[in-house]
């Protein structure tokens, strides 16, 4: 957190990339429409990704992440949490519905 810091107005708690921007892609995942943002005006570049959004008194509450015409921190709560468990368990665990999908046969 020594590189960077961003402060900006916040515009969204909850932002989603807007449909028809072809999704968001990080990690190989289409997150577009899962992931919740905090959105803001600040503007995102390769040199700010990853450093913190800070609200007036300099408290963070969240981490830089994407730009999708407004710029997109991860709540700094959810961030802790996914820190604490790469911590303690060296990996985070995903939810998973249980549901499986198989393509139809003919018959």
């Amino acid at each position: 957190m020594s590189q960077s810091v961003t402060k900006g107005i916040v515009a969204n708690t909850e932002m989603i990339a807007p449909r028809g921007m072809g999704g968001v892609r990080l990690d190989g995942e289409n997150v577009g429409e899962l992931v919740r943002w905090i959105g803001h005006d600040a503007v995102i570049y390769p040199g700010n990704s990853g450093g913190p959004l800070v609200d007036s008194e300099g408290n963070i509450v969240g981490v830089n992440e994407v730009s999708v015409g407004l710029g997109g921190a991860i709540p700094a709560n959810l961030a802790k949490k996914v820190a604490d468990e790469i911590i303690s368990n060296g990996f985070v665990t995903r939810s998973w519905v249980g549901i499986e999908v198989r393509p139809s046969s003919a018959e």
